[in-house]
């Protein structure tokens, strides 16, 4: 029996593990009432409990089974973090509706469709062999602790080719098709499959920056999280909605002076063939926003900011004229806290 309110009485109890039972029988610690003091004298051991206690595995031991797995535990977490299988989990759906719908320009649909299947093989080929160099490592480095620093440089350049690869093989792409389908009619599901695979690159991007190798980051930086204590996304994302099970809601246009498909690139993008922007990321992972957003935009809702002092996003963004896009407004919001900490913590040092 469990009770929401108890008064207790076990004051004067006179068997092992009565005080115990009293206690649990009330699911807060609000709902009890002592109805007398509970003296050492009314707590009894079971010898029998201590002798099975004791034949068993000490303390010390325990300890040392436990560091042991432990480390076995986040060695296997540190080999899954290299595995993609979620990058093709909507891929069949996709093939599937493209069959299926009457969607515009049906051939380039299936050519970005084998484009990017054969992206997600290649990965998984890089993978496979990374994890086994990964294995060596692993085991090198539990031999000798001298090794630990190889892996985590190995893991970081690893980190950043696969995020690099992701960010612009896929979700560029992805976002390009999406965009190019924003206005169209009757294809309201098949953008939301689409927007599930690009959902799944981001998830998957923000894994390999979260990764912990025990008590250490992956990366040197700070972890690329979303939903941070200010609400920034560190790494801006179409917006999207979830309706009915579902996410849904069409793509923006690709505002002026951006790649084409709207998108704004990788982080760790560098300046290869593709047209991803490079970003400075400094070591707290904060993105410097003039590098990302046009200087216009962000002078503009920075002014806005400064006149409304403590208006929220959505306040923010219809006093603009809902022009803006929520993560940009997020970003240039952000931006502002920061420059308005640093002015606040200059000022306190003079």
């Amino acid at each position: 029996m469990t009770f929401d309110k108890v008064i207790i009485d076990a004051g004067r109890s006179f068997a092992a593990g009565q005080v115990y039972v009293a206690l649990s029988r009330c699911r807060s610690l609000e709902g009890i009432v002592l109805h007398s003091l509970i003296p050492p004298t009314a707590l009894f051991n079971d010898m029998r409990i201590s002798e099975f206690s004791a034949a068993h595995h000490s303390t010390g031991e325990l300890r040392e089974v436990f560091a042991r797995e432990q480390a076995l535990y986040a060695n296997y977490l540190l080999l899954r973090l290299f595995t993609f299988p979620e990058l093709s989990a909507h891929m069949e759906e996709w093939e599937a509706l493209i069959t299926k719908k009457d969607i515009p320009d049906k051939e380039a649909a299936r050519t970005l469709h084998s484009q990017i299947f054969s992206v997600i093989c290649e990965l998984g080929s890089v993978a496979e062999k990374f994890q086994r160099q990964l294995q060596r490592i692993i085991a090198a480095a539990g031999e000798n602790p001298g090794y630990v620093a190889v892996l985590k440089e190995r893991c970081e350049k690893a980190i950043l080719y696969f995020s690099d690869q992701i960010a612009s093989q896929i979700i560029r792409p992805l976002r390009a098709h999406i965009n190019g389908l924003a206005y169209k009619k009757k294809v309201k599901r098949y953008l939301a499959v689409v927007q599930l695979m690009e959902e799944s690159c981001w998830r998957k991007i923000d894994q390999l920056y979260q990764g912990r190798f025990m008590e250490n980051d992956s990366t040197t930086g700070s972890r690329f999280t979303h939903g941070s204590s200010s609400g920034r996304w560190p790494v801006p994302r179409p917006p999207l909605k979830r309706r009915r099970g579902a996410l849904s809601g069409h793509a923006r246009p690709a505002p002026a002076g951006q790649g084409p498909g709207g998108d704004r690139g990788h982080p760790r993008a560098d300046r290869r063939d593709h047209q991803i922007p490079h970003r400075e990321v400094d070591r707290r992972g904060e993105i410097n926003v003039y590098d990302v957003l046009p200087r216009d935009t962000v002078d503009a809702v920075m002014a806005f900011i400064e006149q409304g002092q403590g208006a929220g996003l959505g306040s923010v963004r219809s006093g603009l004229g809902n022009r803006h896009d929520f993560n940009d407004l997020r970003m240039i919001m952000s931006h502002a806290l920061r420059q308005s900490n640093a002015s606040r913590k200059t000022t306190n040092s003079e």
